[in-house]
């Protein structure tokens, strides 16, 4: 056989290697990892990390020596082979994993620009405080409440953040301010975005009336002068920032987050459980609870929250989900 078809020969015997040691991981991330990772990928995303964890493994399969298959032993290659897959493994989980915020935390380093949640009241805050403590973001991650309610966080705090184009700052309404979606503005045709189109989007985005914004437009209505282009332009910026930086919690008010009749019946004890019919919601529920045991509300809130963390349901993944994703952002 000539040298050359020896080379050949040799290097594809290289390349069938590292094919055969990437697909195991390529199952692996395929039917597990790949849906459970900080921020799943789509397909391509999927099928560059195998890509990666096959060019590292060449990578440090060279550096260990790994292909020498015509020089080493067999129990020397299959070592070297195992540190390069464990090298090319670590390297991946550490990508998909690791939360720059964190890293930082890690190594003993400030973390910059720390982000902030802003909620609409006391119970939000008490809520996603403890899924940020039980997700190990609190470090990284606080949480404000900001009297005067949704409308005042819709009138001046997103207004300020969008036109200041501050991206550390998130807030977190009550499911009931949810409406609809904002559009993808690059996907509208130009001759369609009037200004009767952003002043619809916003009102039903919104649920407030553009005309109560102050947007400061270089107008006077009053002497029928108007800047509609400006006016087009605050419209959308403030709408970009509430499509990426504002969420929504589930259920329609925080109680309706954590109430949880069985328990509350479980920790009532020998004390009779209130007659609840005629109540509006879970907030007065727990009003007239507190008020039978002759404790605070506050006290059993807490109890409430407790066990919502510990028992991890569906509204708490939730919740996780979005504050994962803020930290990701």
């Amino acid at each position: 056989m000539s040298k050359f078809k020896h080379d050949l020969l040799l290097r594809l015997i290289k390349l069938v290697d590292a094919v055969l040691m990437t697909i195991p991981f390529a199952l692996c991330w395929y039917l597990y990892y790949s849906d459970r990772t900080a921020s799943p990928f789509d397909q391509k995303g999927n099928l560059i990390v195998v890509l990666l964890f096959l060019v590292l493994f060449i990578i440090f399969g060279r550096i260990y020596d790994a292909f020498m298959m015509s020089i080493q032993q067999i129990s020397e290659i299959v070592y070297a082979q195992f540190l390069a897959v464990a090298v090319s493994d670590l390297i991946i989980y550490v990508q998909q994993n690791v939360i720059p915020e964190l890293a930082f935390l890690e190594i003993g380093g400030p973390i910059l620009n720390r982000k902030r949640i802003i909620v609409e009241d006391e119970m939000a805050k008490s809520i996603v405080e403890k899924v940020l403590k039980e997700e190990g973001l609190d470090s990284i991650i606080s949480v404000e409440f900001y009297p005067g309610g949704c409308s005042n966080l819709k009138k001046y705090t997103i207004l300020t953040f969008a036109r200041t184009n501050i991206k550390s700052q998130y807030i977190l309404f009550d499911g009931d301010q949810f409406n609809e979606l904002v559009p993808d503005f690059d996907l509208v045709l130009e001759r369609d975005k009037t200004i009767s189109y952003y002043r619809d989007c916003f009102q039903r985005i919104v649920g407030m009336r553009s005309s109560t914004m102050d947007w400061g437009l270089d107008s006077n209505p009053d002497e029928g002068r108007l800047n509609e282009e400006q006016e087009k332009d605050q419209i959308e910026k403030y709408l970009l920032f509430y499509r990426s930086n504002v969420g929504f919690l589930p259920k329609v008010i925080p109680e309706d987050i954590v109430y949880d009749e069985d328990y509350l019946r479980s920790i009532c004890g020998r004390h009779e459980f209130p007659i609840l019919n005629g109540t509006r919601d879970s907030k007065e529920k727990l009003f007239r609870i507190a008020t039978s045991l002759g404790i605070s509300i506050g006290n059993i809130e807490q109890l409430l929250v407790r066990q919502f963390v510990i028992k991890k349901e569906e509204d708490y993944q939730t919740i996780a989900r979005l504050v994962h994703m803020i930290a990701e952002q």
